[in-house]
């Protein structure tokens, strides 16, 4: 073991530095696509997601809907690539995706109407899946599609640490990076802020211990609320600086 790898281990931080509870950056831009209804790119860390809404448009639809598209540039991980793994994996993906707007949407706003979600994954250093829900909620704000909450994700995950006797310890860690994603669990969530309500999870491998799931769980909320508070902030600043522009305010 290396003596990076002794220096981390001896101050219980993780392989890019951080403490367990510790969450990358996020940073956000809105209105980034101008052919677009709504739009928006969000970045956790140096992962990069595009998120772009296309209508409302009257199809003629016996009942409102919406249709997600999800897929990664081929650049995205640096690693080689499976078409038919990841065009099933994105299929998934867009579900969920679907799935856990329909759930906040206010569709009924628009009767026999069909909106757009497209979503690509430019960079993917961890936290894909959530870092492309936020992504979509702050482009359908842009967009002005009323929801009942502003749906925010995170991802938590379990990380094994090599004790100094050679036994192994497993932690809880917000904010999983990629390498983190390789090595063992990740738990992708998105919840309504507001109520707490969670909307969508994804348990990707099993767990060692079934009590973990509770820990997790609440691990997963309290991040999803930080990341809520950084988005809130974010869009406020955004929304203000465009009504500025836009003469709507001083």
């Amino acid at each position: 073991m290396s003596k990076v790898s002794d220096l981390l281990r001896e101050r219980n931080l993780r392989l890019d530095g951080r403490t367990l509870t510790t969450h990358r950056p996020i940073s956000l831009q809105m209105d980034t696509h101008q052919t677009a209804s709504g739009s928006s790119i969000v970045v956790t860390g140096t992962t990069r997601v595009v998120a772009n809404i296309y209508g409302p448009y009257d199809c003629g639809l016996n009942e409102p809907g919406l249709e997600v598209t999800y897929s990664s540039a081929p650049f995205a991980t640096g690693m080689r690539r499976r078409p038919q793994a990841d065009e099933r994996r994105n299929r998934e993906v867009a579900d969920l995706i679907e799935h856990t707007f329909t759930q906040a949407l206010l569709l009924e706003t628009f009767p026999h109407s069909l909106i757009k979600l497209e979503l690509q994954v430019l960079c993917d250093s961890g936290a894909a899946l959530p870092t492309a829900i936020n992504a979509a909620t702050t482009a359908l704000i842009d967009a002005g599609i009323p929801m009942k909450d502003m749906v925010t994700a995170c991802e938590v995950g379990l990380i094994e640490v090599t004790r100094p006797d050679g036994s192994i310890a497993t932690h809880i860690a917000a904010d999983t990076s990629a390498e983190e994603e390789r090595r063992g669990v990740h738990f992708p969530i998105a919840v309504m802020p507001s109520t707490g309500e969670v909307v969508a999870v994804m348990l990707v491998h099993t767990l060692p211990r079934s009590d973990l799931l509770d820990e997790l769980l609440e691990v997963g909320l309290d991040t999803c609320k930080w990341t809520h508070g950084q988005l809130v902030g974010q869009v406020k600043a955004l929304v203000g600086e465009k009504m500025h522009v836009c003469g709507m305010v001083e």
